[in-house]
C-alpha cells in the first residue's frame, strides 16, 4: 500500500469533509467504495445495508451491473455481512465455483462477472453495525490484514456519517446541543484529572496533561477514559514525568523542519515545529529543544533555554557561526541528517531514557 500513500491523503481529507456535512452519508458511502476500489487486488466495491428481512439493500457501488446482479442472483443472502448484528468480522469467500452448493448466489455472480474472491468488511460506528462493504477480486487472493484494517477504518467514517444523518434528522434542534454538552463534560473531566495528576505527581499542568494524553494513546482509548481512571484513584497508573515526550524544533528551512519532525514523530515524540524563535514561546519548556542557529532570534532562545532548568538544547550550527552556543548545549554541525539528530535526542530525552 506504500505506493498509494500519496493518493490517500487527499482522499481521506475529502472523506472527513464529506461526513461533516448534513445529509452527506450517501456521499460518504460512494466515496468509501471509490477508496476501496483503489486497493491492489480489489476490482469493485459495493456498500450494502441490511433490511428487516436480513437482505442487503445496495446503497453505493462502483459497478452498477454487478450491483444489480448481486440482488438478481440473491448473492447478498450468502454474505455473512448482511446476516445481522453478529456479523462483525471481515470474511473472505474464495473458490466460489467449487462452493456452489454452499453459496449458490455468489457462485452465479462469480461466473457472470469473472470473480474469483469476495471479501466482506463490516461498517461499524459507535458500537453499531450499520452495513457491509463487499469487495470483489478477479484474482484468487486474500487482502492483507493491513488492507482489511484500512477498509474497516474508512468504513467506520462512512458509517458515522450515515448515523449522524439519522440523528440530525431525528433531533435537528438538539443534536448540536447534545454534542456540545458531551464534549464540554468530557473536557471538564479531563481538566479535573490534569489538576489531580499534577498535584499527585508534583508537576506543572502542561506536563500532567502530556502524561494523561500519553496514557490514553498507549492504551488506545479515549482521553476521557484515562481522566476517569485518575478520578477513580488510579493516578499511580499514569506514567511519571519521564513520559513527557515533547520536543521543540526551531528551523527556518521548512523542508528541513518537516523532515526532522516526521522522523521524531515516527519515533514516538510529540513535536512542535516552528521557523522562528518568536513562534516558539511556551509556558513550560520541553525536555528537549532542537534549534538551528540561523533561525530568527535563535541566540536568545538558545541562551534562555540553556540557562533554565529541565531542557536539553541541541544546536544545529553552520560552519561559520557568529556566536558560540552555551557550553551546556550539544552542537551538531550542518548539514546534519535527521537520523543523527534522532540519535542525540535518544541520548538526552528523559522519555527515551526511561523507555530504554
Amino acid at each position: 500500500m506504500n505506493k498509494l500513500s500519496e493518493e490517500w491523503v487527499p482522499i481521506l481529507l475529502e472523506a472527513a469533509r464529506t461526513v461533516t456535512g448534513r445529509r452527506a452519508g450517501l456521499d460518504a458511502a460512494y466515496l468509501l467504495t471509490g477508496i476501496c476500489a483503489r486497493l491492489p487486488g480489489v476490482d469493485e466495491a459495493i456498500v450494502l445495508l441490511p433490511d428487516d428481512q436480513g437482505r442487503g439493500v445496495p446503497l453505493a457501488g462502483t459497478d452498477w451491473p454487478l450491483f444489480d446482479d448481486l440482488l438478481a442472483f440473491r448473492a447478498d443472502e450468502d454474505l455473512c455481512g448482511t446476516a445481522g448484528e453478529g456479523a462483525r468480522e471481515a470474511v473472505v469467500y474464495a473458490d466460489l465455483a467449487g462452493q456452489a452448493g454452499r453459496w449458490p448466489g455468489l457462485a452465479r455472480i462469480a461466473a457472470a462477472h469473472g470473480i474469483a474472491a469476495v471479501h466482506t468488511v463490516p461498517m461499524e460506528a459507535f458500537g453499531e453495525l450499520v452495513g457491509t462493504v463487499v469487495l470483489t477480486s478477479r484474482e484468487h487472493q486474500a487482502l492483507s490484514a493491513g488492507e482489511i484494517a484500512f477498509v474497516r477504518g474508512c468504513a467506520g467514517i462512512a458509517a458515522a456519517g450515515l448515523l449522524a444523518d439519522a440523528v440530525a434528522e431525528t433531533l435537528p434542534s438538539a443534536v448540536l446541543r447534545l454534542t456540545r454538552h458531551t464534549a464540554q463534560q468530557d473536557q471538564i473531566a479531563v481538566w479535573q484529572a490534569v489538576g489531580m495528576l499534577a498535584a499527585h505527581r508534583g508537576v506543572d499542568l502542561p506536563s500532567a496533561e502530556a502524561m494523561l494524553r500519553a496514557h490514553a494513546r498507549d492504551l488506545a482509548q479515549p482521553l476521557v477514559h484515562s481522566a476517569e481512571r485518575v478520578a477513580e484513584g488510579g493516578a499511580d497508573e499514569i506514567a511519571g514525568p519521564g513520559h513527557d515526550t515533547r520536543i521543540l524544533v526551531v528551523d527556518p528551512d521548512r523542508f528541513a523542519v518537516s523532515c526532522l519532525s516526521d522522523t521524531l514523530r515516527a519515533a514516538g515524540f510529540d513535536v512542535t515545529a516552528v521557523v522562528s524563535a518568536a513562534a516558539a514561546q511556551t509556558a513550560v519548556p520541553p525536555p528537549v529543544a532542537i534549534i538551528d542557529q540561523t533561525a530568527s532570534g535563535a541566540g536568545d532562545l538558545i541562551r534562555a533555554l540553556s540557562e533554565g532548568p529541565g531542557t536539553q538544547v541541541i544546536v544545529i550550527s553552520p560552519v561559520a557561526v557568529q556566536q558560540a552556543p552555551p557550553a551546556t548545549a550539544r552542537v551538531l554541525p550542518k548539514p546534519v541528517h535527521p537520523s543523527q539528530v534522532l540519535d542525540m535526542v535518544r541520548d538526552l530525552h528523559p522519555a527515551a531514557r526511561q523507555a530504554a
